[in-house]
């Protein structure tokens, strides 16, 4: 059964970058392993008893928790894991995570369960121990840390290595305290150092293992981000020498104050010079990769906007073009079926109704498709237009409908907007138009059109008492061709309300139906005003009746 590691198959930057932090984890793993494994045997031969001492030493719980730990890494980073392997790693885990968890304990509350003697005999006396053979909190957290790191990290789900690599940070964080103590010499992180008894080697045997952890699923959780092909994830990757340089540089200037290379002062300017000269060329690097990046995206958006400009004249033409032999057949039919019409019996004629019927059908989509194309191309997006004036237009081209239906229009003062008169005109007879269109039987339409300023933009909305627009169709509505109701119940090409979002997104808006209405719909939709401090045009308020 197979874990998972990224085949051997994949190529590409990405993909190699997280083979070869993969290939990191097991050789850091092995090396803590051997370390861990080194120890055991210095204990069993003796040399340790004496060494404890004089100096801190590694203990054999810490030992024997380095090489499970490690040799846990190495089996579930194996490219092919099987039941049997992942059960050994998980049961090297669980002991990992039980001897830091009781250790811990011990630790806290002073009981004793007999298990610091157990691998090796330590006398009293020993340096910075609590009791002989004991590992200290600090050692005893990374490892129950550890133990249920490796639980984890045999997981399947995503959230498994993100908890997997949360963990090893916390170890990463212990384990530098303590080896950046050792490291400089420093009072305080010493003094803890010594208190809680973690040996260097087990210090820097901990920050391998937490990296090997970190590094064991790199296409996943925190780590992703690291391996990512993206501006982000190739700054991220130069960090970690510039978080490096700051620990040697204080070493270095530590031990040259001590040996009188130079003073305090000297030393902490030098120290300064470095890193902001670091610093810069980290950004200096980023600003290039993410220019890079940017000029890319810029390129994609020309390039997109260039094939959207070539879809919709290839759709205008093809439109355009069909409608002269679309004609031609309908009227063609029409001459056969009045030159044939003694001849035919009741089957033929509903067969040439047919005919006329699809051919109508066919010459009204392509007309839709026609006035689609056409939508977002502005005449003049920078004109005034009052949009008062507009729909004054609009309620006179539709009286005849209004009449018809007994419908009531009313409207708020309208502002002043930027953009083009005929595609607002369409607009607004779009959203009218169905408004008539969709009503309740027996029940006369009223339509009302409000707006409202919010910033640089006017917020407008088109109400009406119709029928409705169920909660779960609100975003299929603004699609090309998405029809709600039968051909037969109500007309149309279902290509209305995608021609308004059109003209709306093209003037830099957004249009939408409001929710939770009780009844009828409400569809609102944004257009920038004609200027930041122009409000509306003052002319009275329009209203239509049938």
């Amino acid at each position: 059964m197979a874990t998972h590691d990224i085949s051997t198959a994949a190529t590409g930057p990405a993909s190699q970058r997280v083979m070869r932090l993969q290939r990191s984890a097991r050789f850091i793993a092995s090396l803590a392993a051997i370390v861990g494994a080194a120890h055991l045997v210095a204990w069993t031969s003796g040399y340790m008893t004496e060494l404890g001492l004089s100096a801190i030493t590694m203990k054999t719980n810490a030992a024997a928790g380095l090489l499970a730990t490690g040799v846990g890494v190495l089996l579930l980073t194996r490219t092919s894991a099987g039941r049997a392997t992942r059960l050994a790693a998980y049961s090297l885990a669980l002991i990992v995570a039980v001897t830091g968890l009781l250790t811990l304990l011990e630790n806290i509350t002073g009981v004793e369960f007999g298990i610091d003697q157990l691998l090796a005999h330590e006398p009293p006396g020993a340096l910075g121990t609590t009791a002989p053979n004991r590992m200290g909190v600090p050692a005893s957290t990374s490892f129950l840390l550890l133990g249920v790191a490796l639980l984890s990290l045999g997981g399947r789900q995503r959230r498994d290595a993100v908890i997997a690599q949360s963990l090893a940070l916390v170890v990463l964080l212990i384990a530098s305290l303590s080896s950046i103590g050792h490291l400089y010499g420093a009072e305080p992180l010493h003094a803890v150092t010594r208190l809680t008894a973690v040996a260097w080697p087990t210090a820097v045997a901990l920050l391998m293992l937490a990296a090997s952890v970190l590094c064991a699923r790199p296409a996943e959780g925190f780590m992703a981000q690291v391996t990512a092909e993206d501006p982000g994830g190739a700054a991220l990757r130069r960090w970690p020498p510039i978080l490096l340089l700051p620990v040697i540089l204080g070493w270095v200037r530590i031990n040259g104050e001590r040996n009188g290379f130079f003073d305090p002062a000297t030393g902490t300017a030098l120290v300064m010079i470095i890193v902001m000269v670091a610093l810069s060329i980290v950004a200096y690097r980023s600003s290039i990769a993410v220019s890079r990046s940017s000029a890319k995206l810029s390129a994609s958006i020309r390039e997109l906007e260039r094939s959207n400009k070539d879809l919709e004249q290839f759709a205008y033409i093809c439109a355009h073009d069909l409608q002269e032999p679309l004609r031609q057949v309908q009227l063609y039919v029409q001459l056969l079926q009045s030159q044939s019409a003694d001849k035919l019996d009741g089957k033929a004629a509903e067969y040439f109704q047919f005919v006329r019927s699809g051919a109508q059908r066919m010459e009204d989509l392509v007309t839709a498709v026609l006035h689609y194309s056409l939508a977002g191309a502005q005449q003049d997006p920078g004109e005034v237009t009052s949009c008062q004036e507009v729909v004054r237009e609009v309620l006179t081209d539709l009286g005849s409908s209004i009449v018809k239906s007994g419908a009531s229009v009313t409207t708020d003062h309208l502002p002043l907007v930027t953009g083009s008169r005929t595609q607002l005109k369409q607009l607004f007879q779009n959203l009218i138009s169905n408004a008539l269109k969709f009503s309740r039987e027996g029940v006369a339409p009223q339509v009302h059109i409000g707006c409202r300023r919010d910033a640089a933009r006017w917020v407008f909305s088109v109400t009406d008492n119709g029928i409705g627009i169920p909660a779960e169709f609100h975003p299929k509505v603004f699609r090309m061709f998405q029809r709600l109701h039968p051909r037969d119940k109500f007309g149309g090409t279902g290509i209305g309300l995608a021609v308004c979002k059109k003209i709306v997104e093209s003037h830099g808006g957004e249009i939408w139906i409001q929710p939770q209405q009780e009844s009828g719909v409400t569809f609102c939709f944004t257009l920038p005003a004609a200027r930041p401090d122009m409000a509306q045009d003052g002319e009275p308020r329009v209203t239509a009746a049938g």
